[in-house]
């Protein structure tokens, strides 16, 4: 069954949720995670899922799975003192390969995002990365 994008991600002011934006519960039709078991990547093995193209799939993304309980299983030492933001995805990217996609979860933080990476081929999370762009490109913007 396919899912209109905007009732998927419930999309809202450029951020896109994989809840329902009011109570939070799944949206009908998703793949529920069984296992709640987190893995940080470290730069190299997250670098290593990039393949060019990088393309925005967030209206388009057909490929979905729930990352909520994922997302709330990381641990807050994994953000490095960064806080997550409401349930709130500001971009999908998939890379060229068409076997990852990224998932910015958005934190409280300008420019600071938990990075999910989904494995479009098993069909499960791979792991997750804090992705600090202030860090990454040296933008002074303060926490």
């Amino acid at each position: 069954m396919l899912i209109d994008p905007a009732v998927r991600y419930n999309v809202a002011a450029s951020a896109l949720m994989a809840r329902c934006g009011h109570c939070r519960e799944p949206v009908i039709g998703y793949r529920e995670i069984r296992a709640m078991k987190t893995r940080l990547l470290d730069p190299a093995e997250y670098k290593a899922t990039f393949s060019a193209p990088m393309r925005d799939v967030s209206q388009t993304a057909t490929h979905v799975i729930d990352i909520w309980p994922y997302v709330d299983a990381v641990s807050g030492g994994d953000l490095l003192g960064h806080e997550l933001a409401a349930g709130l995805v500001e971009h999908v990217y998939r890379d060229g390969t068409e076997t990852y996609d990224h998932v910015l979860v958005v934190t409280k933080s300008k420019n600071v995002f938990l990075a999910v990476v989904v494995d479009l081929m098993r069909d499960e999370i791979l792991g997750h990365h804090l992705l600090d762009l202030n860090q990454e490109y040296g933008l002074l913007t303060p926490h």
